[in-house]
């Protein structure tokens, strides 16, 4: 058996389309001002890579070390804690960071009535906050989801 067709890191790198949907609802969004739930052929759909690619791990890697930078600066000027549990907001912020460097733009999502690009993505992120434990995710959680579920990079690999 080939197991090449099982590389999700290089199909990572080439990403996926993800079907946004309502925080509030968990229903999918679609590019209609009309009713956003009613299927037109326009579905909001962010473009992304998987969590696997070699330059989001890059990405990542440098987050990781300005975060840490961070923190040692601020235990240098006596105000960090790292014993303290983090809070929401934190795990808000550390996931907008990772998903800024998984999107690589949209399709049918608008900003201020233009077409929102790969650098809204921090924009997108934050129009809703991750708050713990919910039925309905925010966007930065269905981002951080999608990204780091292999199926939507290898796909059905028995067919292959």
């Amino acid at each position: 058996m080939d197991f090449d067709r099982f590389d999700s890191v290089s199909k990572a790198e080439d990403g996926f389309e993800y079907h946004v949907l309502c925080a509030g609802t968990g229903r999918p969004l679609f590019d209609n001002d009309d009713d956003p739930y009613k299927d037109n052929g326009k579905p909001c759909l962010v473009i992304m890579k998987g969590r696997e690619a070699a330059s989001v791990r890059a990405a990542m890697h440098e987050a990781k070390k300005a975060r840490a930078l961070e923190v040692r600066g601020q235990e240098e000027d006596g105000g960090g804690d790292e014993s303290k549990d983090v809070d929401f907001d934190e795990v808000h912020d550390i996931l907008v960071k990772a998903g800024c460097a998984v999107i690589t733009g949209f399709k049918n999502v608008n900003r201020a009535g233009k077409p929102a690009r790969a650098k809204d993505a921090d924009w997108f992120l934050n129009l809703n906050r991750f708050v713990g434990p919910s039925d309905h995710k925010s966007f930065v959680e269905q981002i951080a989801s999608a990204a780091n579920d292999r199926a939507r990079v290898l796909g059905n690999v028995s067919t292959g």
